[in-house]
């Protein structure tokens, strides 16, 4: 699965309604706190909201559960001061260089971070998608909900966090959907900052022989299901 900087070719969700449950069920005796806030929807399949680091209100994130970590923009980094050390990030088939830094606190809807580990990278340099936004949230960050839903026809994105935040609870790696392809039983990772579906052909071909494919773009091991 490419990292959080590939933005250019999407999923796009036709759900209306689309739930995301953690598989960890919430500890009896606690209610979990819940929020619902406005998204904008932006290129007909982002899911973009308002969000505040530190002092800096009134900034844009993209919401990505394909993104394992959270990232933000060199000028928002440069804003806050921050030092970083360099890294590096792979998206397919290259690397994309990138930093570390450490932020004092982001916050949206009802998710506080507290200090939090980002990568920094000049967005709009990967994708014109991104050209103005100040960071992305990652599964590093959405992880700390118990419930998540995204209502793309009242354009609504809603959190159900557990009573204490924190408490040690690995990120998810992926959230999946099942899927029925030619009869034959499928499991797709779902993805809100990816447009379009992507099949993995060496998969395909392993797992589900049978499958009629025909190829559509080369190069990006894209892969049409008739």
């Amino acid at each position: 699965m490419r990292q959080a900087m590939f933005l250019g070719v999407r999923i796009l969700l036709v759900f209306g309604l689309l739930s995301v449950s953690f598989l960890k069920a919430q500890d009896l005796g606690k209610s979990p706190a819940s929020s619902t806030i406005p998204f904008q929807l932006r290129s007909g399949f982002l899911v973009v909201v308002n969000g505040q680091i530190g002092d800096l209100a009134g900034l844009k994130f993209i919401v990505d559960t394909g993104a394992s970590f959270t990232f933000i923009d060199r000028k928002v980094a440069d804003r806050l001061k921050l030092p970083r050390r360099p890294g590096k990030t792979t998206n397919f088939d290259r690397n994309v260089p990138v930093g570390w830094a450490v932020i004092p606190d982001l916050r949206v809807g009802p998710v506080r971070s507290g200090a939090l580990r980002v990568m920094v990278a000049k967005l709009g340099e990967y994708s014109e998608f991104a050209e103005d936004m100040d960071g992305i949230i990652g599964l590093d960050l959405l992880g700390r909900s118990e419930k998540i839903s995204i209502d793309f026809e009242m354009r609504t994105i809603s959190w159900e966090m557990a009573s204490e935040q924190g408490g040690g609870r690995p990120s998810p790696a992926y959230f999946s959907i099942p899927f029925i392809v030619q009869g034959f039983p499928m499991h797709l990772i779902l993805d809100t900052g990816f447009q379009g579906i992507l099949l993995y052909k060496d998969r395909l071909r392993k797992g589900l022989p049978d499958l009629r494919t025909h190829l559509v773009q080369a190069g990006a091991a894209q892969i049409g299901v008739q």
